[in-house]
């Protein structure tokens, strides 16, 4: 045997893609946990109302944006075909963040403190893209949805002094919207890939509305009327396991 045969048994190259197409299989289904950093923007408006306006009991717009951690699970479907793929994909991601921050409005001697924190998001996309080699470049879009908490608790002074019963609203809500964003994932195993993705999630507007009660009278009256705008800015990384994979990236498999 010469030198040069002898050589070629040592080294087995990785395999090559067969007919153009990726070496990677990323047909079926794939289960997988991921975990990242997400940004909240929320913006909430005063809309007040007449008798709001006319003892200047309006916060404004106030926008505030918070950050932090998130940890979740997702499960998917890709169906490729040699060079390009289409998937589906659903998550689902737990968070514990927030703020809260005071503002006086323009009555002597008031004070209101607005909070918002956001509790849990996910959302339901497809995924197209290319898959070149052991690598799956895609964009992604779909719906959203989260659980977050608005809240506003006031103590307006009017007339020189209390006039009314603390005032406020404190409400959770799921709301719904829409998602869209762009990643990469890459195979390093049969069955096991790596995924970076970011993501940009928007909600429809919400409602909630402030009564007041006065000190000196049994009736409820409207005093501040408030819409809040939420928006979700996240970057995910991620381990998949898809079930019935092909070689992975170092061919070794």
């Amino acid at each position: 045997m010469g030198i040069a045969n002898a050589a070629d048994l040592a080294y087995r190259a990785p395999p090559r893609a067969v007919g153009g197409c990726a070496s990677a299989n990323w047909n079926g289904f794939y289960v997988g946990i991921n975990a990242g950093d997400a940004m909240h923007r929320s913006t909430l408006s005063d809309q007040g109302n007449a008798f709001a306006e006319q003892f200047g009991s309006s916060v404004g717009t106030q926008t505030d944006t918070t950050n932090g951690g998130f940890v979740g699970g997702t499960v998917g479907y890709n169906f490729q075909r040699c060079l390009t793929f289409v998937g589906i994909e659903a998550d689902w991601d737990w968070s514990r963040f927030g703020t809260s921050y005071a503002v006086n409005p323009t009555i002597t001697g008031s004070n209101w403190l607005i909070s918002d924190n956001m509790k849990q998001f996910g959302t339901v996309r497809g995924r197209t893209g290319v898959a070149l080699e052991s690598l799956l470049l895609y964009v992604t879009a779909g719906a959203a949805w989260a659980n977050i908490n608005h809240a506003v608790a006031a103590n307006p002074v009017v007339f020189g002094g209390p006039a009314f019963t603390p005032i406020g609203f404190n409400d959770t809500t799921t709301q719904w919207g829409w998602a869209a964003g762009a990643g990469a994932e890459w195979s390093f195993t049969p069955n096991l890939s790596l995924k970076s993705e970011v993501l940009v999630l928007g909600f429809k507007d919400q409602t909630h509305v402030i009564n007041f009660l006065p000190r000196f009278g049994p009736h409820v009256f409207p005093l501040n009327n408030f819409t809040s705008s939420d928006e979700i800015f996240v970057f995910k990384t991620g381990l998949n396991w898809r079930f019935g994979g092909g070689p992975g990236v170092l061919g070794l498999w």
